[in-house]
């Protein structure tokens, strides 16, 4: 999901707040100190607790698909190369599926399906 960063006219500069909720980034806006949910866009706790961030229309695509449909698209790169993604190993090991082990749902899916939601 992606969210609008303004509410009550306000611009929030939400930034990652080291917290979890159900296995899940918890996004803090900056200027108050606010915890949100990144999957449903709520306030959590907070100035504006039980409020929602607006919810922007957004597409998960590859590379190949996007340019083939937006050939006129500009990259900004980075001038030194990424050498690895400090949570490879969490992204490599199947058995892993966030902080706390889901014990319930390990007989229902793997740890790393791809599951859509729809809101």
């Amino acid at each position: 999901m992606v969210y609008a960063r303004e509410i009550d006219g306000r611009e929030l500069t939400l930034i990652v707040s080291g917290s979890l909720w159900r296995n899940s980034l918890i996004m803090m806006d900056e200027e108050t100190g606010s915890l949100w949910s990144h999957v449903t866009g709520e306030c959590l706790e907070g100035e504006f607790q039980g409020r929602r961030l607006e919810s922007i229309p957004s597409v998960q695509t590859n590379w190949a698909d996007w340019r083939a449909a937006h050939p006129q698209t500009k990259v900004l790169k980075k001038p030194e190369p990424i050498l690895a993604a400090p949570y490879q190993h969490y992204y490599d090991d199947p058995d892993r599926a966030g902080m706390f082990r889901t014990f319930w749902l390990q007989d229902r899916m793997g740890g790393k399906v791809l599951v859509h939601g729809v809101v």
